[in-house]
């Protein structure tokens, strides 16, 4: 992967104007709302995106010699992609940033220590959660539907995510798939306790060394298999894979996430939806999906197709969704922070007067939900799987 200094003519492309500190909505005449989580949190030029840029800038110039207190910046960050959205100059930001914190964790003074925990974790038991490897599957032996192991054949490869497979309350993410793919006839499959982190966590805080290689271990694996398409639940496993696992090694299969997959099987036919699910509705894009990779139509076009179900956007939606706060290490290291960003995703979901908020990622549903519960909020979290085996 790319080091801080082959993204030097980038962070030089940089002039300040400071478009990354906002977000575009669709009511301009009213103003742009802020569109930095940290910015709009610490009030300091050095958390958004233009400052970060000033200060890469400065340790590349020799100018600048990294410190705790300059760790502590760089981390407060959760490489959302605004600030890459909103960028006239195209400059790849959170790129930029993922390798000037590789640079702090090869200087000692990365991740934090907050973080070390979930790292560890991930060599122990190949999950951030330390749980079992054994217990990555056990989701699927009481479901009402087979859940057949990959490695007995199949087309598609259901990567279900550690967050899925082993958060209690999400669970029911990986069930639900199940049954939908079930339903439309699907020749999938899992990998059960073989299944291992995609590494996002690891990539993301800058640890590369453990990071890089249970990518190449798991892109063999992959590529061994056999299979046409992995499809993922979650949006950060998607971005891994389907993003940062081609610049590290040839991935054979197609890589896509549930909505995408979900999208596709409804054009071809394959499923039908047999009951109204009467809701109204608001989408949160998880800035995997939207602000990375740009899915903000396959959601919404699951979401419509769907009896009963009106969708009613926030103001700020698409590439330009406010973050809900959980991802580059901030809901490990600062989760006050963290449900501090999701309230206020929630308190923007109130506005459109809808009952339930749908996401399509596991992180984004454990940050808004604490979110949730944090306020007092009478908005529901969904995932967008669970509507859809509603109306099957």
């Amino acid at each position: 992967m790319k080091q801080i200094e082959d993204f030097a003519p980038f962070v030089y492309t940089c002039i300040h104007c400071k478009f990354c500190q906002s977000t575009w909505t669709d009511e301009p005449e009213k103003g742009f709302p802020e569109g930095c989580p940290a910015g709009k949190k610490f009030e300091w030029e050095a958390f958004y995106g233009s400052g970060r840029m000033q200060i890469i800038r400065a340790y590349l110039d020799g100018n600048l010699e990294p410190d705790q207190e300059l760790a502590d910046i760089l981390y407060k960050c959760s490489c959302c992609g605004n600030c890459k959205v909103q960028c006239e100059n195209d400059i790849p930001t959170v790129d930029i940033y993922e390798a000037m914190r590789a640079r702090l964790v090869e200087k000692g003074l990365g991740s934090l220590p907050a973080h070390k925990p979930l790292v560890t974790s991930i060599k122990n038991y190949d999950n951030p959660w330390q749980q079992p490897r054994s217990g990555r599957a056990r989701w699927a032996k009481k479901l009402d539907v087979e859940v057949p192991d990959i490695k007995k054949g199949g087309d598609v490869l259901y990567y279900v995510g550690c967050t899925a497979s082993y958060d209690p309350n999400l669970k029911i993410l990986a069930e639900n798939t199940s049954r939908i793919f079930s339903k439309a006839g699907t020749k999938f499959g899992i990998l059960g306790k073989d299944e291992r982190c995609c590494g996002s966590t690891l990539l993301r805080m800058g640890e590369r060394d453990f990071g890089l290689a249970l990518a190449q271990d798991n892109i063999k694996s992959f590529n061994d298999l056999g299979v046409s398409t992995i499809v993922t639940s979650c949006a950060g496993c998607f971005k891994t894979i389907s993003q940062d696992y081609p610049e590290i090694s040839e991935l054979k299969p197609e890589v896509l996430h549930t909505v995408q997959y979900l999208d596709r099987l409804i054009k071809e036919g394959s499923l039908e939806f047999t009951k109204e699910v009467n809701l109204r509705v608001t989408y949160h894009d998880p800035c995997h999906l939207g602000k990375h990779n740009e899915v903000v139509d396959a959601p919404r076009n699951v979401l419509k197709a769907i009896p009963g179900v009106e969708l009613v956007e926030m103001k700020r939606h698409g590439v330009d969704s406010w973050c809900c706060g959980a991802g580059g290490g901030v809901r490990t290291a600062f989760l006050d922070w963290a449900t501090e960003s999701a309230a206020e995703r929630v308190k923007e979901a109130e506005s459109t007067g809808v009952d339930t908020l749908v996401s399509a990622c596991p992180f984004c549903y454990q940050n808004i939900d604490t979110a949730i519960k944090s306020i007092n909020s009478r908005m529901k979290m969904a995932d967008i799987v669970e509507i859809v085996e509603k109306a099957l």
